[in-house]
């Protein structure tokens, strides 16, 4: 899922959280976050919002449209 930084901030990290510790996500302050580039970006974003994605789930190929 492509989301801007800032909104990627409101959801938990899969990795770092446990059962009983909540962290949420750090955006580009992880190792694991990816720009998204060319191709994968959201064709409804304007040109100046960046957005990125969890590198963890993988490439994302087919974004929403």
């Amino acid at each position: 899922m492509l989301v801007k930084e800032e909104d990627a901030k409101r959801f938990f990290c899969p990795v770092v959280s446990g059962a009983q510790q909540h962290i949420v996500c750090k955006g580009s302050h992880c190792m694991a976050w990816r720009w998204a580039a060319g191709a994968a970006r959201s064709p409804r974003a304007p040109d100046h919002e960046q957005l990125g994605y969890c590198g963890l789930a993988g490439t994302i190929t087919n974004p929403p449209v």
